[in-house]
């Protein structure tokens, strides 16, 4: 076997899931598109390779074999298994079986794992899919339309796939958001973050959905402002993305992480404020503030649920008490969990993610607005300092300052947390992590003051719901709660000292 490419591009697709019983729906409403063309049906048996222990998944890479009627393509894939649009280096051969040649790997990223792959290589999981394939000229792009029906299966266990899947085949990425906004606006569409390898690994490994925390992007001296923007904003939707799984199977760190995405979005948007577009940036923050709320709801009563009450439990009278207000916390929390699930089964979050990314891959910023063309590194000073006399602002007279004017401040510093993390990269590291540590040492305090708050207001709403709750129960919690809050309102002052005396590495 001779190693000649079929081809070496980098993949860029975009997955939409879809209910089972729409797929005549959607197949239906894809034919009537303008500019496209008529449907191929094909058949799809894949067969996933790895070694039995992963080495492939543990290097970020994907092998396998697909089998379409009598011809077989190897396939290699690097990188991006999650994020809205994922982008992958993809290498694929013609083989004559359903066997891999590693031979072929040689000028590929897995060449230099060929001695752990020879003679390991084993089957690990398969997918079966009827694919039925539309090729479409959509402005200056040709996508290619898949609709998926079939399903993964790893040993015994299978999850069934149903999935319209976009991929760019020549032009710029920006149609690609738009034809699926126009496809998500009339059909029951919503984001599909895990490919079918992503499916089968968890599958095979038995492991709950994934949870992603946020990273901070890397962002090089010579970024202009504009890029700078988009590759943040592209890291934090690739977090909010990628945690969707978790969020739709409950996973409570899941919800954490999500709704921290969407906390760091749009501190994005209002750090670039001055220079973007301001209807549409207003209209994406306060889409995105709707769906952090229905998290936020959730993510509360988990922390009140798990957290708050297991700490205070030792205090608290181990009796039919104790117990009745933790099946009430409990039952609320469902309730909020249920909501958030019907947040998630609706068209608005697919709605809102896909609009805000065909947007700032446009042009979301003021024509007049000529810095976005400068280096970010010379704009971030500024942007920076907006946010820190915003927190400087709302902390005079910390000892004295109302819950709300502390709520308010913690709100903002985070703000300035987030922003500062995005923007790290830029600066020397050691003066980046010596400044947030002053950051996260006056947000410890501050949040702890926030959870106690946020404690005594759900024990008065289980009070309110159910007046029969034991008073002594209620009121341990109660004093719990006060007590945590005057311990944190003890350190506030040393911690806002030290904070308001860094000086800001990026005027340093």
């Amino acid at each position: 076997m001779t190693d000649q490419h079929l081809s070496t591009p980098q993949e860029i697709e975009l997955k939409l899931d879809f209910p089972a019983e729409t797929h005549a729906l959607v197949a239906q409403h894809v034919t009537l598109l303008e500019n496209v063309a008529p449907v191929v049906h094909t058949h799809l048996v894949t067969i996933y390779y790895d070694t039995p222990d992963l080495a492939l998944s543990r290097s970020g890479l994907s092998l396998r074999v697909r089998r379409s009627g009598r011809h077989h393509v190897q396939t290699l894939k690097s990188g991006g298994d999650n994020a809205l649009a994922t982008h992958r280096n993809e290498w694929e051969w013609p083989v004559r079986t359903t066997r891999p040649d590693i031979t072929l790997l040689d000028a590929t990223p897995a060449a230099i794992l060929k001695p752990m792959l020879d003679g390991k290589l084993v089957p690990v999981f398969r997918s079966d899919i009827q694919r039925a394939i539309h090729m479409m000229k959509c402005e200056d792009a040709v996508i290619e339309i898949a609709i998926d029906e079939g399903s993964v299966r790893a040993g015994k266990t299978k999850e069934q796939v149903h999935e319209v899947e976009l991929e760019l085949k020549n032009g710029p990425v920006l149609p690609l958001y738009h034809l699926a906004i126009r496809l998500q606006a009339d059909l029951p569409l919503h984001i599909g973050a895990q490919t079918k390898a992503g499916r089968g690994y968890r599958l095979l490994t038995r492991h709950s959905t994934q949870v992603t925390p946020a990273r901070a992007p890397v962002l090089s001296a010579k970024i202009t402002a504009a890029d700078g923007f988009r590759r943040i904003m592209r890291e934090d939707m690739d977090s909010l993305v990628n945690n969707l799984p978790a969020v739709k199977a409950d996973d409570m760190e899941g919800i954490h992480q999500m709704r921290v995405a969407i906390r760091r979005l749009r501190t994005t948007l209002q750090l670039f404020s001055v220079c973007l577009d301001d209807t549409k940036a207003t209209q994406f923050e306060d889409g995105l503030q709707r769906i952090g709320r229905i998290l936020g709801a959730a993510r509360d009563w988990d922390v009140f649920s798990t957290e708050t009450l297991r700490t205070a439990s030792p205090a608290l009278p181990m009796q039919d008490g104790w117990q009745a207000l933790n099946t009430a916390a409990t039952g609320l929390r469902t309730q909020a969990h249920n909501a958030l699930q019907q947040e998630l089964a609706g068209p608005d979050i697919t709605a809102c993610v896909l609009a805000l990314t065909a947007w700032m891959e446009d042009a979301p910023f003021r024509v007049s607005h000529k810095k976005m063309d400068h280096k970010l590194i010379a704009l971030a000073p500024d942007l920076l300092d907006r946010v820190t006399r915003k927190v400087v602002r709302r902390g005079r007279h910390i000892s004295h300052l109302s819950a709300t004017e502390l709520h308010s401040l913690r709100k903002t510093l985070k703000k300035l947390r987030y922003s500062v993390d995005s923007m790290a990269s830029l600066y020397p590291t050691r003066k980046v992590k010596s400044y947030l540590k002053h950051c996260r040492r006056l947000q410890s305090c501050l949040g702890d003051i926030n959870d106690a708050a946020v404690a005594l207001t759900l024990t008065d709403r289980l009070r309110c719901i159910q007046p029969d709750l034991s008073t002594e129960a209620c009121d341990t919690v109660i004093r719990w709660s006060k007590k945590r809050r005057q311990q944190a309102m003890r350190r506030l002052p040393q911690a806002w000292s030290t904070f308001h005396k860094a000086t800001p590495f990026w005027r340093s």
